[in-house]
């Protein structure tokens, strides 16, 4: 199986209003986003590619578009929670490459949520 994985950077703010009104991300708050999208193939393409990685400039142009510099509470019909969005990318996104295997939301350094094919 091969596997590829393109990283994509976003800065956005929003606040989960789920949350408890003390807990820190009920306020509105940002992130240095990073989107990271794997493919994953039993073959390559005739070039013996998975997926050439110019291939995937309109997913930066889509996120440049709806996310970058936004207030995902604005632009996003659901919690803007890092899980949700991973999903989103993801159900966006799979009928264009059926070989997206996952998606991961990264908010911080240290913290990602991941959705994913099984």
């Amino acid at each position: 199986m091969y596997e590829i994985s393109k990283k994509f950077r976003f800065e956005a703010s929003h606040s989960l209003i789920l949350v408890e009104e003390n807990h820190p991300c009920h306020s509105m708050h940002g992130h240095s986003y990073i989107a990271e999208f794997t493919f994953r193939s039993p073959i390559l393409n005739n070039k013996d590619f998975l997926i050439d990685f110019r291939e995937l400039d309109d997913i930066k142009k889509f996120i440049d578009k709806n996310l970058d510099h936004k207030n995902l509470n604005d632009v996003l019909l659901f919690p803007t929670t890092s899980e949700n969005i991973a999903k989103w990318l993801y159900d966006e996104w799979k009928d264009t490459y059926p070989q997206l295997y996952s998606v991961t939301i990264k908010e911080t350094e240290n913290s990602s949520a991941t959705y994913y094919s099984i």
